[in-house]
C-alpha cells in the first residue's frame, strides 16, 4: 500500500482508538450486549474500527481516481 494511503489508514485508527472514543464505543455496544443484540462488546469495536479504517481508504482511493490494487486489498 502506498505511503499516502497507508498514513490515512492510520489516521483513521487513531482516531478511533482515541480514549473518548473508546469509551463511547465499548459503552454502547456493551449495553447492546447486554440486551442480546451482540455476541461481544470487544468484537463490535474491532469491527467498527476496521470498518472505519476501509471507509477511509476506499474514500482517498475514490477520490484519488486510483483502482484498489488486489495487493492493497490482501493487507486488509
Amino acid at each position: 500500500m502506498e505511503a499516502v494511503a497507508r498514513g490515512i489508514v492510520e489516521q483513521a485508527m487513531d482516531d478511533e482508538l482515541t480514549d473518548r472514543r473508546l469509551e463511547l464505543s465499548y459503552n454502547t455496544f456493551k449495553q447492546l450486549e447486554k440486551e442480546g443484540l451482540l455476541e461481544s462488546a470487544e468484537s463490535a469495536m474491532f469491527g467498527k474500527i476496521y470498518s472505519e479504517a476501509f471507509s477511509y481508504f476506499v474514500y482517498y482511493k475514490m477520490h484519488s481516481k486510483e483502482a484498489i490494487s488486489l495487493t492493497e486489498m490482501e493487507e486488509f
